[in-house]
């Protein structure tokens, strides 16, 4: 949040009378946990930072401006940041800290903090937006907030393959089954019982890209004991089907 002086307008001002204000997005360059990226109202990426490029699964700015986020995501991750970007563009809702997953281009999947704010223009339209996301990986200090579901997190890690009660769930967390079930999706915008079923396709990603067993073991596995089923699934989450996936990534480690 901007501090009353920016707020009031001092900081535009201020800005207003610099001869270049690209400094202030070259700063980004140098942020090695921040992915920073602008969209026009299309939702259509005109400038990202370095770091931004590479979680794009590209090699230079050209490769990334004017595309999309379906060009470079899953299909439904895609969709879900579009919906927060219409948030922004048509409504001026500011997004801040919003707790999502994001693949990178070796097909891995991990939880990131994201926040886009509107772009507005001398005539008061919205014009763009702009954001950055941070790897949680890279930023532990930024998972402080949420460290209350971390037990949960961890014991659903540990028993991937198990069948998870609910009930197991909340006791980690020390809540009801409502409590829980209200806070958990609180902080991770996605029910629990959703949660594991992505973490289950998110393994299966893993071992389609590092194994060698069969697309009916690894369904198998993960707790799909239908293979249609596990296809369904996971062609509707990563926007491709299994055999799709291991072909192109295994590719891309191999070669990468």
């Amino acid at each position: 949040m901007l501090n009353k002086n920016a707020e009031n307008g001092i900081l535009p001002g201020f800005l207003d009378k610099l001869r270049d204000a690209t400094p202030f997005i070259e700063l980004f360059a140098y942020l090695p946990d921040v992915y920073f990226f602008v969209k026009n109202r299309q939702g259509r990426f005109i400038h990202v930072n370095d770091i931004m490029i590479e979680q794009c699964g590209c090699d230079e700015f050209s490769q990334v401006f004017g595309r999309t986020d379906f060009d470079f995501f899953p299909h439904e991750l895609a969709q879900e940041y579009v919906n927060d970007d219409r948030k922004v563009l048509e409504k001026g809702i500011h997004i801040v800290n919003k707790v999502e997953l994001v693949k990178n281009r070796r097909g891995e999947f991990n939880w990131f903090l994201t926040t886009k704010m509107p772009l507005i223009s001398t005539t008061g339209k919205i014009i763009g937006l702009a954001g950055y996301t941070r790897d949680l990986r890279r930023s532990p200090h930024s998972w402080r907030p949420f460290e209350t579901m971390a037990p949960v997190v961890e014991h659903i890690r540990r028993n991937l393959f198990a069948n998870i009660p609910i009930g197991q769930l909340a006791h980690k967390a020390c809540l009801s089954v409502s409590q829980f079930e209200r806070r958990f999706k609180k902080i991770f915008n996605i029910s629990p019982g959703r949660y594991i079923m992505r973490m289950k396709l998110l393994e299966a990603c893993r071992e389609l890209v590092e194994t060698q067993r069969t697309i009916s073991e690894i369904a198998n596995r993960t707790g799909f004991y239908d293979h249609s089923a596990f296809t369904r699934y996971f062609t509707k989450l990563i926007g491709m089907t299994p055999k799709a996936y291991r072909r192109k990534f295994l590719r891309i480690n191999v070669n990468g």
